[in-house]
């Protein structure tokens, strides 16, 4: 496309109000022809996706959303409703007084929206009371998850529950008047219909009630001075801390025997991995591992080829709904990796690289990974994934040695939908095979193809985890080509933008896209050598990516209406609250760069008031971060000495090697301390439970410096070294798996400082 009607897009796009509301009824010559334009060339991708027919006239409806960026908008696009596309105007209403606001809210791969649009804003009665008296604004939720939150929100609390699509009306100045989910077109059409007559005859008594509702739904806003007075103090975290464990271990038990939904509680998972490695008690593993075999022995894990249904319709795994998002695969791939660190067993292996080999086949665009595959093909919900009798006795016959009956299939459904036995590879037995083979003759569900920065920071995020778990190389260079990409795709002209659709980066960055992008970086850069630290100056490191990340947060979090607008995202969902990965990427951008602002922001984040201590059960995922905060265990890796070395630990039949690597400039005193005041360094095994394992240390042989705080030569360990650990008393867990904890004692100091001494703890399972 030529660089001039880039511009006029844009500039179009900025017209809302006296362009688009006319949708294809404009006279403007320059107008109708550039519509037609954009239409011709987004054709062959409508047909695509069943919007119109390759070979159909130029649509009789079109409207502004014809210049989306969105799948899921433009399957909106040439529906008679005079569709806008949501912008940040619209929080202070529509701009029209003489027309109420009407905002609807879903997803690409949302089913009720899909029926809605078919049965309501595809119909032309319908649409005609719309364009008559309201202002029409679609929203894709993940692209404007801020938007999609308020408006949950208030649906929540004025109804009790929350569903997509989030329909609302409100008054021109932006106030709510009525919100509901899904309904049926004859009570949507009298909905739309009743409130426009009201607004129209009697608009005082329409702001009554905007103005009642506007009263109860602002009793839920944060009142940061009463916080404050109230705010947990460090010695409170502590206490609650066990007791929230316990309470989140309890509640996933009691799932256990409920009905659905059921949805994979990858932050609850995530949690109790980690208060494992904190104490040790074998409940807490083997309640995770309960959970997530049920998951992968039920047909919400894919197992012909990969991949995890975001949740199931019943409570025993057995009915998904066949929905798979990229923020499930990441979500699912870190627990996977945790719990294999921890048990070795290679089902959990064979699942990530199974699901990760998924992601590659269906989600992979240029600029990352598309967001999400639909639950609907062939114009039914779970069509691609279920098999009718003839296809299943043909699938089971072609891995079988005798032939099996229809009705013998029908009871061995479960051996397709489902894995029976993972004891085993199942990806390349004969029926699996066959069962991938069938679905190549289906009907693909379709793909939204945008590419959200915050999802794929998760995804990055879970293929270094994957590395740190496996070794196998691909997940790291698969993760850092990924963050490569969306550094250089996402982050244009010093502005992070949050969502890229065929190359084309749109929608500023949110809280959650900038916490999110500087931990995946952060994370990335343990893996880079230190010239790529932000100390030298330089900003095409991991870690330099991840600090101009954070100065961006924190310039975002200076302006209070964003300020508090965060302090109210602190529920868990599907996804750890916005607030809780926030807290996290300032922590962590404190500790390794070391600049207070972060620490100090973290604090006003992570701000709690202890009155309402009920509601930390929905917002767990700040209350891992705070016991991560008091007592982190690593698995494998490490940083120290404030972000200036790493430590990895590995393992080799019987020995198990520590491998150091100091900055330049950076190191710690030898095992053996020149002076009584400097603290030698100290590997120590333990058992879970803080129990010493019989072992045998073998430290290099130092080194003798001269620094400029003391003019006796030191004896230190610098640059990159290993310290190596024998004679292991192993203490048998079970499944010929070990788990001892290695606790270091060591003291960093630069050539003209000494840090405190600290205590680095890494977790390492050991295998005969």
């Amino acid at each position: 496309m030529h660089h001039w009607l880039y511009a006029l897009l844009f500039l179009l796009g900025t017209c809302h109000f006296n362009i688009y509301a006319q949708a294809v009824s404009v006279e403007d010559p320059l107008v109708s022809a550039t519509v037609h334009s954009v239409f011709e060339q987004r054709r062959e991708w409508l047909s695509s996706r069943d919007v119109i027919d390759i070979n159909d006239p130029y649509p009789e409806d079109i409207n502004s959303l014809i210049y989306s960026d969105s799948p899921y908008l433009l399957s909106h696009s040439l529906q008679p409703v005079n569709w806008l596309e949501w912008q940040a105007s619209f929080e202070q209403g529509s701009g029209d007084n003489n027309k109420l606001l009407f905002i609807s809210i879903g997803y690409s791969t949302c089913h009720w929206c899909h029926v809605m649009a078919q049965e309501s804003f595809n119909d032309p009665v319908i649409a005609s009371l719309l364009n008559a008296d309201y202002v029409s604004v679609k929203v894709d939720r993940e692209q404007w998850p801020i938007v999609d939150h308020r408006f949950k929100n208030a649906l929540e609390a004025l109804k009790g529950e929350a569903g997509w699509p989030i329909n609302v009306i409100l008054t021109p100045d932006g106030k709510i008047i009525w919100i509901d989910s899904y309904l049926p077109k004859k009570k949507f059409s009298k909905v739309v219909a009743g409130f426009a007559k009201r607004w129209n005859s009697k608009p005082k008594a329409i702001e009554g009630l905007a103005n009642r509702l506007e009263q109860q739904l602002s009793s839920d806003k944060v009142n940061v001075d009463i916080a404050k007075k109230y705010q947990l103090s460090n010695t409170l975290w502590r206490a609650l801390l066990p007791t929230k464990h316990q309470e989140i271990h309890h509640l996933l038990q009691l799932e256990q025997q409920g009905q659905g939904p059921r949805f994979l509680r990858t932050n609850w998972s995530l949690g109790l991995i980690e208060e494992f490695l904190r104490t040790g008690e074998p409940a807490l593993l083997k309640l995770v591992e309960q959970h997530l075999q049920r998951i992968i022995l039920s047909p919400t894990y894919d197992g012909i080829e990969g991949g995890f249904h975001r949740y199931a319709v019943d409570g025993l795994w057995q009915t998904p709904h066949f929905e798979k998002m990229l923020y499930t695969q990441a979500n699912m791939i870190r627990v996977l990796a945790k719990v294999y660190a921890i048990t070795r067993k290679p089902e959990y292996a064979i699942v990530m690289a199974q699901t990760r080999g998924w992601v590659n086949e269906w989600l992979r665009q240029n600029s990352g990974y598309a967001s999400a595959l639909s639950a609907i093909s062939n114009k039914r919900e779970g069509a691609y994934y279920q098999l009718n009798s003839a296809a299943l006795v043909d699938i089971l016959n072609a891995s079988s040695q005798s032939q099996i009956s229809a009705a013998d299939a029908m009871s061995n459904d479960q051996i397709l939908l489902s894995l029976t036995n993972i004891s085993r590879d199942w990806r390349s037995t004969k029926t699996v095979v066959a069962a991938r083979e069938y679905r190549q003759t289906l009907v693909r569900p379709l793909v939204d193809e945008k590419v959200l920065v915050s999802w794929n920071s998760m995804y990055a995020i879970a293929l270094l985890e994957a590395f740190d778990a496996t070794q196998e190389p691909i997940y790291l260079e698969e993760a850092s080509e990924l963050l490569d990409n969306l550094w250089n795709n996402a982050f244009v002209d010093n502005t992070l933008y949050r969502s890229i659709f065929h190359g084309k980066a749109s929608i500023n960055a949110e809280l959650e896209d900038l916490a999110w992008f500087a931990v995946a970086q952060m994370n990335l850069s343990y893996y880079q050598g230190w010239s790529n630290s932000i100390s030298d100056g330089k900003d095409n490191g991991a870690l330099a990516r991840g600090h101009l990340l954070l100065e961006q947060l924190a310039e975002e979090l200076a302006n209070e209406k964003v300020y508090l607008g965060l302090l109210s995202q602190n529920r868990d969902g599907e996804i750890a609250s916005v607030k809780s990965i926030v807290y996290k990427a300032l922590q962590q951008g404190y500790q390794l760069t070391q600049i207070r602002q972060y620490k100090q922001l973290s604090k006003q984040v992570a701000l709690y008031d202890k009155r309402q201590l009920d509601q930390l059960v929905n917002q767990y995922s700040l209350v891992r971060h705070q016991a991560n905060r008091f007592n982190n265990i690593n698995v494998q890796r490490a940083y120290f000495a404030k972000g200036h070395g790493k430590i990895r630990a590995s393992v080799n039949k019987n020995v198990v090697s520590l491998a150091f690597d100091l900055e330049p400039g950076w190191h710690i005193n030898a095992n053996t301390a020149s002076m009584k005041r400097y603290i030698p360094t100290k590997v120590t095994l333990l058992q879970l439970n803080g129990e010493s394992v019989q072992h045998l240390v073998s430290y290099p042989q130092a080194k003798h410096q001269i620094l400029n705080f003391d003019q006796s030569p030191l004896a230190l360990f610098d640059g990159q070294f290993e310290i190596s650990v024998t004679d292991l008393d192993y203490v048998d867990i079970g499944n010929n798996n070990q788990q001892v904890v290695l606790s270091m004692t060591l003291q960093a100091c630069s050539n003209s400082l000494c840090l405190l001494p600290e205590k680095s703890v890494v977790f390492l399972p050991l295998e005969r």
